[in-house]
């Protein structure tokens, strides 16, 4: 416990690592101290806290979201860069999904990445979100796309629920019914 405490205090990014391996404990409170450490941690490198985010294992990846979600929305800029990591991607989605609105101006961005995967990632939190600003993007994605993409882009307009999406919804569900 002592040691857990004490990893807080300096403010290397390579103890983030060590602090995410160690959450793997059991012992609920070493893992709260360890989760106050890594908030210490993420306040200097919220990078390296984000970087977490490829943790399989629930007791870490609630102890990582927790430390993030304390850094509050200056997290949010590390967090989306976690979308770029294949292994992150659902812990990155489901962490930007639960921050909301503050997540938007940083996802709209990603909609240009050059990787689908990427790209993809990013329309499912903004669909989640219902971000409705991110309605003439999707669109134009989804136009400009085919096959599981295209139905992703798709996905996403469904869950903003845009009346501007309407029309597009419509002849979608109409097409795929004519098929």
């Amino acid at each position: 416990l002592s040691m857990a405490c004490a990893l807080g205090e300096y403010q290397d990014r390579k103890l983030a690592k060590v602090i995410g391996k160690l959450m793997g404990t059991f012992d609920t409170e070493a893992r709260g101290i360890l989760t106050d450490s890594l908030t210490q941690t993420s306040q200097g490198h919220p990078e390296a806290v984000a970087a977490l985010l490829v943790q399989k294992g629930s007791l870490q990846v609630v102890a990582i979201t927790a430390a993030l979600r304390r850094l509050g929305p200056t997290a949010l800029p590390a967090v989306v860069d976690q979308l770029k990591v294949a292994d992150a991607r659902t812990n990155a989605v489901a962490y930007l999904v639960a921050a909301g609105k503050p997540s938007v101006p940083f996802l709209l961005p990603v909609l240009e990445d050059k990787d689908k995967d990427i790209r993809l990632s990013a329309a499912d939190a903004l669909g989640k979100i219902g971000a409705e600003e991110a309605v003439p993007a999707l669109t134009k994605l989804y136009e400009g796309s085919s096959g599981d993409e295209k139905f992703g882009y798709l996905s996403a307009l469904s869950g903003v629920g845009s009346p501007q999406s309407e029309g597009l919804l419509t002849k979608a569900v109409e097409d795929e019914a004519n098929s």
